[in-house]
């Protein structure tokens, strides 16, 4: 047994478990307009009110630079009641006592263990809070030094580690490729549609995604940067597209707060 291999790495079975138990309350919190990291800051703010923002940092191991946004954002959508300035102050600004002895929103039902009788039960399947209309089919053996295949035979593919992960970099493709490919491809089709929808002829262009695999304070983390290419457009309108279709992309909807995701026109 290699004691380098990632999956034999006792951090990244906790940072899997971190990814697992976001991913649960993600159905639960989606009717509510939030994502989970925006969910563990209301109740903070519920829980103490006029904190400071370097203490509500502290409370949820975010950085100021991570942080800032999340807070403008649910200051942006009214989620503070407070005075109606701008940005984050706005929603840290929470002078009510009594505000505070009241749930925030969502409370009875954003918990993946609380009881919800026959809804409860179809949270399980994760496909209760869509309309199916497709289902891929793919299984691992292995883990990264393994092979994946899809159900028909068209993915059967070995993988492989990279030399940066503590691998030998031997021929083989590897989960952060599979995701840019399909991550690519589905922006691709979400940009032309939004295209469509406004008018716009983009003409010949291409998504190119380079996705990392890095550490983070919590074990390890994604980032991803999607880059078009619009020969044909100026600048200016592909750059609008892109912002569009990051908007309405099924993969930028799935990740939206879980990763980082920057957005660049070649």
């Amino acid at each position: 047994m290699n004691p380098l291999l990632l999956d034999h790495q006792l951090c990244f079975s906790l940072y899997a478990a971190s990814r697992a138990m976001t991913a649960a309350y993600a159905p639960l919190l989606e009717p509510l307009g939030l994502t989970y990291p925006q969910w563990l800051t209301m109740l903070v703010l519920w829980e103490e009110d006029g904190l400071p923002v370097k203490r509500l940092g502290e409370r949820l191991h975010l950085d100021s630079g991570t942080l800032t946004p999340l807070l403008t954002k649910l200051a942006d959508r009214g989620l503070d009641q407070g005075p109606k300035d701008s940005g984050a102050a706005r929603l840290l600004r929470r002078h009510d006592p009594p505000r505070r002895r009241r749930a925030p929103p969502g409370a009875s039902t954003a918990h993946p263990t609380a009881p919800r009788g026959d809804r409860g039960a179809a949270r399980s399947d994760t496909m209760s809070t869509i309309e199916p209309l497709y289902t891929a089919h793919a299984t691992s053996r292995g883990g990264r030094g393994g092979n994946v295949k899809s159900d028909d035979g068209i993915i059967d593919l070995n993988l492989t580690v990279p030399r940066g992960l503590g691998g030998d970099d031997a021929k083989g493709s590897n989960p952060e490729q599979l995701f840019a490919a399909g991550y690519s491809a589905c922006f691709a089709g979400a940009l032309g549609l939004v295209a469509r929808q406004q008018g716009i002829n983009p003409g010949a262009f291409t998504i190119s995604a380079d996705v990392t695999i890095g550490k983070d304070p919590t074990g390890y983390g994604l980032a991803v940067k999607l880059t078009g290419g619009f020969p044909e457009l100026p600048r200016e309108k592909a750059q609008g597209l892109m912002e569009a279709a990051h908007q309405v992309c099924p993969y930028s909807k799935a990740t939206r707060g879980n990763l980082e995701v920057s957005l660049a026109v070649a």
